[in-house]
C-alpha cells in the first residue's frame, strides 16, 4: 500500500515519460520556483533582522525632548545664535573632573555668585555630567533637577533645546574673541567698543556662570535663536513659570540690567536650589540682591 501511494505522487515529478524538452523545462521550473524560495527566505531574515535592529536603535534614541518624555536631557543644537554656542563649544570639554564632594561646599557651590565683579575661584571643581549626544554638559549636582524639569515639560508639549551648559574658560574666551572681532571686521568698532558691547552677553574667562556648570541656556525646539524674541516662545513662557519648582531661575531678568551687568537673556537659567529659587522668583529679585539679604 505505501508503495503505491508513493507511486501515486510521483507524476509531477517524474520526467522519465516526458519528452527531452518537457523535461528540461520541468527542471528548469522547480529550478525557479527553488530559487524564488530562498529569495523569500533571504528577504524575509533580512526584514527580520532590520526590524530587530531598528527597534533596537529606538529603544536606545528613544530618551529625547520633544519626541518623548524620558529621563535623559539631549540637545538638537541646531541654528544656535552665533553669539552663544559656536564650533567650538560644541567640541568635548574634556575628561569629567572630581567634585569635592561635602555638603556644606556643595551648599556654597550651589550659590556661588559669578559675574563681572566676581570671578570663578581657581581652584574651582567642576564634576560634569554629560548629556545624551555628548556636546554639552553640566554639572553633576543640578544635573537630575534639569532633567526632571525638561521632562515635566515636555509632558505638556513643549519641546525643548539645550544650547549650553559648561564650559572651560579657554573655551569662554573664545567666543568673546570671536563675538568682538566679528564686530571690528564688520562694523568697523574699536576692540574696546566691541569688547564693551559684547560683554553685556559674553563675559571674559572666569567671569561667566556657564563655567560652573550651574548655568544652560536652553531654547524652544521651534525658534533656536537667542535673541528677546524667544520670550515669547511656549517653552521660555513655561519655564519662568515652573523652572523656581525645580531649584533654577532666570538668570538675568528684564529692567535688571544694572544689578546684573548682563542684557536682558530669556533662556538662561541657572541652578541655585529649591529654597533660594523660590524666594528668588517669587519676590522678582536676582542672585546678587537674594545674597545680599
Amino acid at each position: 500500500m505505501w508503495e503505491e501511494n508513493r507511486r501515486d505522487r510521483q507524476p509531477d515529478r517524474d520526467y522519465r515519460h516526458s519528452s527531452p524538452g518537457e523535461s528540461v523545462r520541468r527542471r528548469q521550473e522547480e529550478n525557479q520556483y527553488r530559487l524564488r524560495r530562498q529569495c523569500v527566505m533571504l528577504g524575509t531574515a533580512a526584514a527580520i533582522l532590520f526590524i530587530f535592529l531598528l527597534i533596537q536603535r529606538i529603544m536606545e534614541k528613544s530618551i529625547s525632548y520633544g519626541e518623548t518624555a524620558k529621563r535623559e536631557v539631549v540637545t538638537a543644537g541646531k541654528n544656535i545664535s552665533r553669539k552663544t554656542l559656536s564650533s567650538s563649544e560644541n567640541q568635548d570639554n574634556g575628561e569629567a573632573l572630581t567634585s569635592s564632594g561635602s555638603s556644606e561646599t556643595e551648599r556654597t557651590d550651589l550659590l556661588i555668585l559669578v559675574n563681572k565683579d566676581h570671578a570663578v575661584p581657581e581652584d574651582y571643581i567642576v564634576n560634569e555630567h554629560w548629556l545624551e549626544n555628548r556636546r554639552v554638559s553640566v554639572a553633576d549636582e543640578m544635573y537630575d533637577a534639569l532633567s526632571a524639569m525638561l521632562t515635566a515639560g515636555s509632558e505638556e508639549g513643549k519641546k525643548f533645546v539645550v544650547a549650553s551648559g559648561y564650559r572651560s574658560a579657554e573655551i569662554q574666551q573664545q567666543l568673546l574673541d570671536e563675538d568682538i572681532a566679528h564686530d571690528m571686521r564688520e562694523y568697523g568698532m574699536t576692540w574696546q567698543e566691541a569688547y564693551d558691547l559684547e560683554s553685556l552677553e559674553t563675559m571674559p574667562a572666569g567671569h561667566s556662570e556657564h563655567e560652573t556648570g550651574l548655568a544652560v541656556d536652553v531654547v524652544s525646539f521651534d525658534y533656536q535663536v537667542l535673541d528677546d524674541r524667544q520670550e515669547y516662545t511656549e517653552e521660555s513662557i513655561w519655564l519662568r513659570e515652573h523652572c523656581q519648582d525645580y531649584g533654577f531661575i532666570l538668570r538675568y531678568p528684564k529692567d535688571k540690567e544694572d544689578v546684573t551687568g548682563i542684557s536682558y537673556e530669556p533662556w538662561h537659567f541657572r541652578y541655585v536650589g529649591a529654597e533660594a529659587a523660590k524666594e528668588i522668583m517669587e519676590r522678582g529679585i536676582t542672585l546678587e540682591e537674594y545674597l545680599a539679604l
